[in-house]
């Protein structure tokens, strides 16, 4: 049940010995270059706009044949060793995660993907960050990206649905026609519930253009997602304290410079850099900073600029460039299961908040020292600095450690939920055990991003399909 990261996986492992068949929710791709409008619209959950209760979080989520690894970034960071040896020390186990084992599954993710740094350079919309990085003693690295080979550059429209055959998506690499029967992959299908009987799935409850169905199942893999395998096993009478709990989502926001030079901010690859100097900042904990692909949909809502003339900025759109910091968040949050669409709640704690600031606070010296001609922070109301105010660096700065932890101070989004269904051998600290099977179901599994015992740390699409390889390698 889902097509994205884990499910792909999971359905690749698992045709060799079952009959699979694959349910989503969402549609194929048309392969062609969409607009935002119709790539919010056909391939994001909710269209791309539920936010959370409490903190106002946007939820980006994949619908669509290979999920989320059609949409995604292409950024491809493997599972650092020290969030390997901490989810082993939160599932009690000794090597567990951070195991040669976990390793090669890894390794055979990334070798699958073809993931590798020579398939991506620095865009023009990120050479003034490096610099910038560079010249505030931060080091950055180029992002490895699952693309067939270098010359898949200008993918920035690819996050609507363009399905780019350069890009090794789950539906290309895991349940591609030469490895797959097509004709055992539903898409435009909802899965409502599992009908369960004597602590066993016997049937999934399915809904296809207005007509419901009772499937007969053996085994049922739950790869819906943080934000949709929860609402599944509720609404299917499961209990476990924890469904739904834990919450990860790596809170984002973001800086943009305004450059004299053309910086095209929607142009190349979608994510050039990243710097991990501060990912483990204070207790395992800390952030990312990261490129930024500022197509309009994302530049002009996240950074509206409440001093200018609305037409003079958008005149000024191809002169800034963006960067974003990726929180690892110890916050939580949990599921308001209403029907037919449920909920989330979420809130930042000051940890969080002050590891998130002292991130914007780097990108602001970043664009500064690069030569920013305007720098804007994507807080409510937008902070604003320009050179030609002569306003002093150090004191806009002073103005952004002082944002108060308060929701709507900082505009946060989310492409990367985790951790509402957590893996423990014990039910009464998590919901699936060790192999993925869900507590009090013997034919049950979850291999999605809700399994995290805590946040990935990094973008986790590597960290869920190597889950996903490793827990359906014991079936």
């Amino acid at each position: 049940i889902g097509s994205g990261s884990g499910g792909g996986v999971a359905a690749n492992l698992l045709n060799k010995k079952y009959e699979v068949g694959i349910f989503e929710k969402g549609s194929y791709g048309n392969g062609e270059i969409n607009n935002e409008t119709f790539g919010y619209h056909n391939f994001y959950d909710t269209n791309g706009i539920q936010q959370t209760r409490g903190y106002k979080v946007l939820l980006l989520a994949g619908k669509g044949i290979g999920g989320g690894t059609s949409i995604n970034w292409t950024t491809s960071l493997r599972t650092p060793d020290k969030i390997l040896s901490e989810w082993d020390t939160l599932t009690g186990q000794g090597n567990y995660f951070n195991s040669n084992e976990f390793k090669n599954s890894m390794d055979y993710v990334c070798s699958e993907l073809n993931v590798d740094e020579t398939n991506n350079k620095i865009p023009q919309k990120e050479v003034k960050l490096a610099e910038g990085l560079k010249l505030n003693n931060l080091n950055y690295k180029i992002i490895p990206r699952n693309t067939i080979n270098d010359d898949c550059t200008e993918s920035g429209f690819s996050t609507f649905g363009r399905y780019d055959e350069s890009i090794n998506s789950s539906n290309k690499v895991w349940f591609s026609e030469d490895k797959f029967n097509p004709e055992n992959i539903f898409n435009d299908t909802n899965i409502q519930s599992l009908v369960i009987s004597n602590g066993r799935a016997t049937h999934i409850k399915v809904e296809n253009n207005g007509t419901l169905y009772k499937v007969k199942v053996d085994k049922v893999v739950l790869a819906a997602g943080s934000l949709n395998t929860p609402k599944i096993l509720l609404d299917s009478g499961y209990k476990n304290k924890h469904l739904g709990q834990n919450l990860k989502l790596h809170p984002v926001s973001g800086v943009a410079g305004k450059f004299s030079e053309e910086q095209k901010p929607w142009a190349g690859s979608m994510q050039g850099i990243y710097s991990d100097d501060n990912l483990f900042l204070k207790d395992n904990y800390g952030y990312l900073l990261e490129g930024l692909p500022m197509h309009p949909s994302l530049f002009f809502p996240f950074f509206p600029n409440n001093q200018d003339k609305f037409d003079d900025f958008v005149e000024s759109y191809n002169f800034w460039s963006g960067g974003i910091v990726l929180t690892s968040d110890t916050s939580s949050g949990s599921i308001i299961n209403k029907n037919p669409q449920h909920l989330w709640d979420y809130n930042l704690n000051d940890s969080d908040h002050s590891n998130l600031l002292h991130g914007i606070e780097n990108l602001v010296r970043a664009n500064y020292l690069a030569g920013a001609e305007e720098i804007m922070v994507a807080a409510s109301p937008t902070m604003h600095w320009k050179k030609s105010s002569n306003e002093n660096i150090e004191e806009f700065i002073n103005i952004i450690r002082a944002i108060k932890n308060e929701p709507f101070r900082i505009l946060l989004g989310s492409a990367h939920q985790m951790g509402t269904a957590r893996i423990n051998p014990n039910p009464e600290h998590g919901v699936v055990d060790l192999d993925g099977k869900v507590h009090g179901l013997e034919n049950v599994y979850i291999v999605d991003a809700s399994t995290f015992p805590r946040c990935s740390g990094v973008n986790p699409m590597i960290s869920i399909q190597s889950m996903s390889h490793f827990l359906m390698s014991k079936i």
